[in-house]
């Protein structure tokens, strides 16, 4: 029971690492209303052969006049993350994580520019 409980433990790390590195790549998703979700793919956990995870990362809208705000300057960008985790002995856990990111829109015009830009530093 005690290796079950690690093999959990380790399927649940490995989908919170996925969920880092979703958010690290946020500048990779498209931030057009109903555009498909991006895919990670399965991707072994740093220092780990058996350890991994698959994430899919989904714009789904933007919120405009932030409060506290100059009036066009901001936007805030509405994301959802599923990580998928997994372990040995098919240990599996999922975890989903709302992400809101405040980014420029370029002036006050309406145009959000690179809206990507510095979202990974």
């Amino acid at each position: 029971m005690a290796n079950n409980e690690q093999y959990r433990r380790s399927a649940a790390q490995s989908a919170a690492d996925g969920i880092e590195g979703a958010i690290a790549a946020l500048a990779t998703v498209p931030t057009t209303r109903g555009s498909p979700a991006v895919e990670s793919g399965w991707r072994n956990v740093a220092g780990s052969a058996v350890n991994r995870y698959n994430t899919s990362s989904r714009y789904l809208g933007d919120e405009r006049n932030l409060p506290q705000s100059s009036a066009d300057k901001f936007i805030g960008l509405h994301y959802s993350i599923d990580s998928d985790g997994q372990s040995a002995r098919k240990a599996r856990d999922r975890q989903t994580q709302g992400v809101f990111v405040v980014a420029a829109t370029g002036g006050g015009n309406g145009d959000f520019g690179q809206l990507g830009t510095g979202l990974a530093q």
